[in-house]
């Protein structure tokens, strides 16, 4: 067997249903057989980073403080069942990303389509929630009349707050990092 690269992500399930294919014509022929996939059907055939649809309901002061959010999401699985679940999971687990959010619930689907089997990708379920959640800070900003960096920041979780799974942050960062970050690009004048 030729290297495929690190043993992680999508290459864990997608070698074996090529791998299947070739022990069936192995096995029909009665000799080794080699299989591959030219870059143009690899990239056709093999899964990518699950797509998302996902509704939420937010309540907010009026100053756009979080007080709770019910999120639905539905994840794009593809043709097979691979990683969606470890995926949908992961972005529940991880939906309340950098912000305090303090009634929260999320219910996740992963969905079966028609379209390539959708895998393992960096973030593992992360980016999909993040993704979402940054919208929903939009969507309070325009609907207080405030800038989104504004919304953001009064929602970040800070240290000894509490996360949705229940641990506690220590030694945060992110207030200062943020501070800096935001007066380092002289982000105002943009």
């Amino acid at each position: 067997t030729k290297r495929l690269g690190g043993g992680f992500g999508g290459k864990v399930n997608n070698a074996t249903w090529i791998a299947s294919m070739c022990a069936v014509v192995a096995l029909k022929m009665n000799r080794p057989v080699y299989g591959f996939l030219s870059r143009s059907d690899d990239m056709m055939i093999t899964g990518k980073r699950h797509e998302v649809f996902s509704k939420y309901r937010v309540g907010f002061d009026a100053q756009g403080k979080i007080k709770g959010i019910h999120y639905h999401a539905w994840l794009n699985g593809g043709w097979s069942k691979d990683h969606s679940e470890g995926v949908t999971m992961v972005m529940g687990v991880m939906i309340d990303s950098v912000y305090n959010i303090p009634n929260l619930h999320f219910t996740g689907y992963p969905v079966k389509t028609n379209t390539c089997s959708n895998t393992a990708f960096r973030g593992y379920g992360n980016p999909q929630g993040t993704l979402v959640n940054e919208g929903v800070m939009r969507r309070i900003a325009f609907e207080v009349g405030k800038e989104v960096e504004v919304v953001k920041r009064l929602n970040f979780a800070l240290e000894g707050d509490r996360r949705f799974m229940g641990g506690k942050i220590h030694s945060d960062a992110l207030i200062e990092c943020w501070d800096y970050c935001y007066k380092w690009s002289d982000f105002e004048l943009r």
